[in-house]
């Protein structure tokens, strides 16, 4: 569908709001203490991939596909991995030039704690402020001019 450009990455950014806000707030509502473990070890090891966007952009699929799995949702989960597996390298791809890592590392940090502490409200408004970043950043490269190339 993105290849036929029939999906933009608006419309794959507004979806991800449609079902990762809620899953993140199923997932602080259900987290076990060993879902937390798992959660802190996957956020860690983005952070540590920080300097290597292929690795970074793995842990962080994992990270969201996490977050649906503790939600327990099966249908949301399974939209939300797809949209992960199969539109997120495009968006990673345009946003890496422009994306600031250490904001995405603390978005991920809040959202972890949100979730650790059982409170799905903070969740929510983690990951609505992780994805509106996103959608800043999609809309900033859009804007912004394409590079001189030495060509007057």
């Amino acid at each position: 569908m993105l290849d036929a450009q029939s999906i933009g990455l608006d419309e794959l950014l507004e979806t991800r709001m449609l079902l990762e806000i809620p899953l993140a707030g199923l997932a602080a509502a259900c987290a076990s203490e060993e879902d937390v473990l798992l959660l802190r070890e996957l956020v860690d090891e983005v952070n540590a991939a920080a300097n290597d966007h292929p690795r970074t952009i793995d842990a962080d699929a994992r990270l969201h596909h996490l977050i649906a799995d503790i939600a327990d949702n099966r249908l949301a989960g399974a939209f939300s991995a797809w949209i992960v597996d199969v539109l997120q390298p495009r968006l990673a791809a345009v946003i890496e030039p422009a994306v600031v890592v250490s904001v995405i590392a603390e978005q991920h940090r809040d959202l972890l704690e949100a979730i650790a502490r059982g409170d799905p409200m903070a969740a929510e408004r983690a990951m609505r402020e992780h994805l509106v970043y996103l959608q800043d950043v999609v809309n900033a490269v859009k804007q912004s001019p394409a590079p001189n190339l030495g060509r007057p």
